[in-house]
């Protein structure tokens, strides 16, 4: 009994003089560098990021511009996006259900539905206004004016967000006003142009809301927009049997969660939109064969639109809304250079 203890504690101190040696020896050694560092791969991450959105969303308008061309009669783009929006909820469904990309929750979305909705109305509004402004000025013009969507994201990511900017940032957008400013005065000054540019500005401003919304929908903001009837109460240390907050309110919804629970409601806007716009004027199109030739179009735009989408959302969560409007401008400047 005694004699079987022995090798056993013979073999533990052998194994530790033997793994002590490398210890002593390792001790004075610079630790071995990990390459990629994290700040690499993070600024690998979000290139990637950028590039594969920038991507889509060029190719997206692109596509638009072919599917326009080889599809007479089709401009119809309420009808056309209320396509995508189903397309997008219906991926969002297979990415939850069948490869477990998200959790979602009646809890999860009931949380953050007055601001989903607001997210939804003003994409909505984004794209109408875009649409309506084309019918009184041109594309130039209306692509420069959309250029000042920053300034508006800014603007409200100071007041909703608390953020603050630098002086550097600020001149910079200074000077992006500015120059949609000279641009809009040295059009023709008539009334239907100045209809045209007022739409297009309402199109930028609340396409840059919508960027805010949705970093703060999906976490990036330093926090909610007060409400006007309660003010800020005053900061008190939390006891220690406080439980922590919700995850949602941590770390925001996901990409793929965001796109599932918005994308039904703004099916549901277009939907209330489309009696009273294009609904008549399609009906009398799809007569005949020409919704049959179009459907296969339609699905492809539809399925762009969708990583799109999602790529935009996983793009303000990796980065912030600023950084997604500045990148929609140097979006809109390749367009119109590949396009001339």
């Amino acid at each position: 009994m005694f004699r079987s203890r022995a090798p056993a504690a013979d073999a533990g101190s052998s194994s530790s003089s033997t793994s002590a040696a490398p210890l002593i020896a390792s001790e004075g050694a610079p630790a071995a560098a990990v390459w990629p560092s994290p700040e690499v791969r993070s600024m690998l991450k979000v290139a990637g990021i950028i590039l594969t959105e920038a991507s889509l969303s060029i190719g997206l308008n692109f596509y638009n511009s072919f599917l326009l061309r080889n599809v007479p009669g089709f401009k119809f783009p309420v009808i056309y996006t209320a396509v995508h929006m189903v397309t997008s909820f219906l991926g969002s469904t297979v990415l939850i259900v069948f490869f477990g990309a998200a959790t979602v929750s009646f809890a999860q979305m009931r949380e953050s539905l007055l601001r989903i909705a607001l997210l939804a109305l003003l994409r909505v509004a984004s794209i109408t206004t875009n649409n309506w402004s084309l019918e009184y000025i041109d594309l130039t013009l209306n692509k420069v004016i959309k250029a000042s969507a920053p300034v508006f994201t800014v603007a409200l990511s100071v007041l909703w967000e608390r953020k603050v900017y630098s002086a550097r940032k600020i001149a910079a957008l200074g000077v992006l006003a500015l120059g949609t400013m000279l641009s809009c005065l040295s059009r023709d000054a008539s009334a239907e142009s100045f209809t045209g540019v007022v739409l297009a500005l309402v199109s930028a401003a609340v396409g840059g809301s919508s960027l805010v919304v949705s970093a703060m929908l999906l976490g990036r903001g330093s926090g909610a927009p007060p409400r006007p009837h309660h003010p800020p109460p005053t900061p008190q240390p939390l006891p220690r049997a406080a439980s922590p907050p919700p995850p949602s309110a941590r770390a925001g919804l996901g990409p793929v969660a965001l796109l599932f629970y918005f994308s039904p409601i703004q099916t549901a806007v277009l939907g209330a939109l489309i009696p009273f716009t294009e609904l008549a004027k399609f009906v009398e199109w799809a007569k005949g064969e020409n919704l049959g030739s179009a459907i296969g179009y339609i699905l492809v735009g539809a399925l762009l639109s969708f990583g799109f989408n999602i790529m935009g959302f996983i793009l303000v969560k990796n980065t912030s809304s600023v950084t997604a409007a500045m990148l929609g401008n140097l979006k809109i400047v390749i367009v119109i250079v590949f396009a001339a």
